[in-house]
């Protein structure tokens, strides 16, 4: 585990799988921490890489050749949140306030060529700056998408119930119910989603994906207590779809207490729909930076 810290904030970062473990402000958790004792596969802090999300059935062409990834979403047959966040990550730079992993993503039968992978961790006076990129070393034309999956904390010991969202979105992705796939895209009024002006959650589940209006409202997602304390995400122009998810539970005592908030390059499955999906080029390069703050 690596510990980094600057002003008021304080920040772990393992090195099995290169997630963030821990965000803490003036003694308050900004993300839910990570228990590795934990078996229910929460994903919390995790990269999401080569692709965000889900692949339906876990099967996806290039070209004419079908690729067959694990199903890790047993019940709905998906294949979830990548390949890079049960790999093993190196210390490349390590100081106070700053940490870089790296590690590489293999060619295999589930995807066709090699990735060199880096992520990188910066606390500063203002919060913590979280960056990852990839680079094709292979000589395949690949898909490529990534996020991160941090679960927000507004006020601990509070339910998502009584926080307000704001969010630049005014299309969402309605869904199957029962496998959490995409249908169509609507507008969040239709869904009664719509959060640009801050609204509270409420009863709502939510666990789906926005489409980034990018063009009038800042690139910002907010989290608000009633007491006027939260947490803010920033992220850069890479991110054009953000899921939500209101971290239902159900029969635990942790349910609805976070929120998961996930700025992605690309919307569910991609890999199929190829909506906003990235093509890698052999030697071509991605990165995504985002930023975690305290209100």
């Amino acid at each position: 585990m690596i510990n980094i810290s600057a002003g008021d904030y304080q920040a772990k970062i393992r090195t099995s799988g290169g997630g963030l473990s821990e965000l803490i402000f003036q003694s308050r958790n900004l993300v839910e921490p990570y228990d590795e004792t934990d078996t229910s596969e929460r994903y919390r802090g995790d990269l999401l890489a080569p692709w965000p999300n889900r692949i339906r059935d876990g099967r996806y062409l290039i070209g004419d050749q079908e690729f067959q990834v694990p199903i890790n979403e047993t019940d709905r047959n998906n294949a979830l949140h990548g390949l890079v966040n049960v790999l093993e990550w190196r210390v490349k730079v390590s100081s106070t306030s700053k940490a870089i992993l790296e590690s590489t993503l293999p060619a295999s039968d589930f995807y066709p060529t090699t990735l060199q992978m880096w992520v990188s961790y910066e606390l500063d006076q203002g919060g913590l700056t979280w960056k990852i990129g990839a680079k094709n070393i292979g000589s395949t034309k690949v898909p490529y998408g990534a996020s991160i999956h941090p679960y927000l904390i507004a006020q601990p010991d509070q339910h998502v119930d009584d926080w307000s969202l704001q969010l630049p979105a005014a299309e969402v992705l309605d869904i199957d119910p029962d496998r959490l796939l995409s249908l169509e895209l609507i507008s969040v009024e239709r869904k009664e989603f719509d959060f640009r002006n801050g609204d509270v959650i409420g009863e709502r589940f939510i666990d789906h994906a926005f489409k980034v209006e990018s063009s009038t409202m800042a690139r910002i997602v907010d989290v608000v207590a009633k007491n006027g304390r939260g947490v803010r995400m920033e992220f850069d122009n890479s991110s054009t779809w953000i899921q939500i998810h209101t971290a239902d539970r159900i029969g635990e005592k942790n349910s609805r207490m976070c929120l998961a908030v996930e700025p992605m390059s690309c919307p569910p499955d991609a890999f199929n729909s190829k909506v906003d999906l990235i093509w890698l080029q052999p030697g071509a390069e991605h990165t995504m930076a985002w930023k975690i703050s305290a209100i």
